[in-house]
């Protein structure tokens, strides 16, 4: 089901459980979807929104968290190589509140930051075994005979005759 946005929205509170009534755009036209479980308590707020998808947070929250994702990753590409950092020293260092880095690290968005400098590093060992298996054809020195142009024409010959 593919949700372009949502035009409208109704909340529906019945006995037993409450649900929205939603008018809904689509590639293919308008809809009117009933949507259960979608109403929703921001972890940060406690604002009722309308979730459709994400971590637990209203609009405003996942928009200050956007902000502070931003500063959080500046601040920790900014740490000296020794120091370690947790949530609650990144916290005070950008004046908010630790539950959007805990969110910031439960969706995952500080594990690429510690990958990545095992990933240059590989790429280093790499490119370094690469020039030295260069460095050591150069020094061989390759054959007078040799020539790129005419590297498979043995292979092309023995096709036609086959």
């Amino acid at each position: 089901m593919t949700i372009t946005r949502v035009l409208r929205a109704y909340p529906v509170f019945a006995a037993s459980h409450t649900f929205i009534l939603c008018i809904v755009d689509r590639p293919d036209g308008r809809e009117l979807v009933k949507m259960e479980n979608s109403l929703r308590n921001c972890r940060i707020c406690g604002k009722v929104y309308l979730h459709l998808n994400g971590p637990q947070i209203c609009t405003g929250c996942r928009d200050d968290l956007d902000e502070i994702y931003f500063r959080a990753r500046d601040e920790i590409r900014n740490t000296p190589p020794g120091e370690r950092l947790d949530s609650l020293k990144l916290s005070e260092r950008l004046d908010v509140d630790h539950v959007y880095i805990r969110i910031l690290a439960e969706e995952g968005l500080f594990e690429q930051e510690e990958t990545s400098s095992e990933y240059t590093t590989s790429r280093r060992d790499l490119a370094d075994q690469f020039a030295s298996e260069l460095r050591k054809i150069e020094q061989r020195g390759a054959p007078e005979d040799s020539n790129p142009g005419r590297m498979f024409i043995g292979e092309r010959r023995e096709r036609k005759n086959i």
